[in-house]
C-alpha cells in the first residue's frame, strides 16, 4: 500500500517509542510509549526458547528492530509497572482538551458520510443510538477485526459480502481492509 512501507513507517514507530535501551535505528528514545523486555522470569519461557533453537529457529535480540525472524524475549509497553497503552500515552493527557470529548461504553455502528467524505461515527450508548459530528477528521481505531467491520456497516467493502448481510453500499477503497482513517476536508 503506497505510504505504508516499512521505510515510511519507521519513523513514526521511533517517534512514539521510549525505549528502555539506547536509540537505534528502529528505537525511539523520548516518544510517550515505554517499551522494555519483559522483566518476568519463568522457566516454562526459558523452555520455550529453548525448544525453539533446537528445533533450528534462530535468535533475535529485537525482534521489533532489524531482525524479526527468530525467538527472543517478549516486549512490553510498560510505564512504572503498569500498562502504557495508547490510552495512557495519548488519550489520558488530552482529555482535558476542550476539542476532545470520550465516550465510555459506546459502540461504534457506522461511519456516517456526506457523500463520499466522512463527516461522524454513529454508536450507541445505554440503548440509545447517537451520532458525533467531526469537525476536521474522522479517525478509526478498532483493531484488525473490528475496524473492517465498523466499515462493512458502514458500506465499505466488497460488494458481495455487504448484500449478503442487506447492507446497502458497496464502495471500495484499495486495501480497504487496513484502513485506519478516513478523512474529508471541512470548512
Amino acid at each position: 500500500m503506497p505510504g505504508w512501507s516499512h521505510a515510511q513507517a519507521l519513523p513514526y514507530f521511533r517517534k512514539q517509542e521510549s525505549w528502555q535501551g539506547p536509540p537505534s535505528a528502529h528505537r525511539g528514545a523520548d516518544g510517550p510509549v515505554t517499551t522494555q523486555f519483559c522483566r518476568y522470569e519463568d522457566s516454562l519461557l526459558d523452555a520455550y526458547i529453548e525448544a525453539g533453537q533446537k528445533a533450528g529457529f534462530g535468535w533475535t535480540d529485537d525482534y521489533n528492530a532489524a531482525e524479526q525472524e527468530g525467538f527472543g524475549r517478549l516486549q512490553m509497553t510498560i510505564r512504572n509497572g503498569r500498562r502504557c497503552s495508547a490510552a495512557t500515552a495519548y488519550l489520558r493527557p488530552a482529555l482535558g482538551r476542550p476539542n476532545l470529548s470520550v465516550e465510555v461504553g459506546a459502540h461504534a455502528t457506522r461511519i456516517v458520510f456526506e457523500g463520499r467524505c466522512a463527516v461522524g461515527v454513529e454508536y450507541v450508548r445505554n440503548g440509545r443510538k447517537q451520532v458525533a459530528y467531526a469537525e476536521r477528521e474522522v479517525l478509526l481505531w478498532r483493531r484488525v477485526i473490528n475496524s473492517p467491520q465498523l466499515l462493512m456497516l458502514s458500506g465499505i467493502g466488497p460488494a458481495e459480502v455487504l448484500k449478503a448481510h442487506s447492507i446497502p453500499g458497496g464502495r471500495m477503497c484499495r486495501g480497504w481492509a487496513r484502513i485506519s482513517r478516513i478523512t474529508c476536508p471541512r470548512s
